[in-house]
């Protein structure tokens, strides 16, 4: 026999020792195994939600890019409609040619003056200050203004000055019968111009 001395221990003694035994075994098994594979998952699953962090962080800018070339590709295609809105050096006469159309239009005295002195020179675009003073009744004033808003060309007016009329030394008398009752109308604004 192996054991002899197994013989002279009792039974109580052996169920004691092979339980003592088996939770040593698994003392043995859990020390060195489970809780190293425990460690490991804790690391792994650490890394996996900054694996998930930076593919979520990077999708989200190959999202936001895609969105950012599709509005470039938006823009780009209306950038044209730019050019109606912005007064092309070329076409100034135009521009001059609609000022005096919306006045002969409105029955109005006008006089525009652009600012050149005062320009200021943007990345594709100058902006040329402008002075117009208009004469006429207070309702062909306001058509004036509303034909002015509706013109092709972004103006943005900076201030708007409405008085009394104080013009009494015009020539040609039909304009001053028209005008003598109004009002004056001064308007100080910023041109837009393609470079």
């Amino acid at each position: 026999m192996i054991f002899p001395a197994l013989k002279t221990i009792s039974l109580k003694q052996k169920i004691f020792f092979s339980v003592f035994v088996f939770f040593l075994f698994l003392f043995v098994l859990s020390f060195f195994v489970i809780f190293p594979a425990f460690q490991n998952m804790s690391i792994i699953s650490a890394e996996t939600k900054m694996t998930k962090q930076d593919l979520d962080m990077r999708m989200s800018s190959v999202a936001d890019y895609e969105n950012s070339i599709k509005n470039y590709q938006t823009v780009k295609s209306q950038i044209y409609l730019l050019d109606d809105f912005f007064i092309n050096e070329e076409e100034s006469i135009n521009f001059v040619d609609s000022l005096e159309n919306i006045a002969d239009n409105n029955n109005v005295l006008q006089n525009a003056s652009l600012l050149t002195e005062n320009k200021e020179i943007k990345n594709f675009y100058s902006i040329i200050p402008i002075q117009i003073s208009v004469s006429g009744s207070l309702e062909d004033l306001l058509s004036y203004l509303k034909d002015l808003e509706n013109l092709d060309y972004y103006i943005n007016i900076k201030k708007l000055e409405i008085m009394e009329n104080s013009m009494k030394n015009i020539s040609n008398k039909n304009i001053l019968e028209s005008i003598s009752s109004g009002k004056n109308l001064v308007i100080t604004a910023d041109t837009f111009w393609i470079n």
